[in-house]
């Protein structure tokens, strides 16, 4: 994969099933493609992937929220969790 003129070391996992965890509601699943960036221990998530998942990011507040929330709801963002 080419990112600004810079080869970055990619892998394609293939197709996998992912949901937001919160205690107060079930969510449901959503097909997305896995891809494994070389020296990353974070995940990124694409636009589409956090519009199907029903997410509005508030970057100033530092929370999210699901788009059928009452208004003024904001949730805390989860604790990063790496691997390596």
């Amino acid at each position: 994969m080419a990112c600004g003129g810079v080869h970055i070391a990619t892998r394609e996992l293939g197709y996998i099933e992912v949901r937001v965890l919160v205690p107060d509601r079930e969510t449901r699943w959503v097909r997305a493609k896995a891809v494994c960036i070389e020296g990353e221990y974070e995940a990124f998530l694409s636009r589409e992937l956090i519009g199907q998942l029903g997410l509005i990011l508030d970057y100033r507040r530092g929370k999210r929220r699901f788009t059928d929330d009452p208004e003024g709801v904001y949730r805390d963002e989860a604790e990063p969790q790496y691997w390596q």
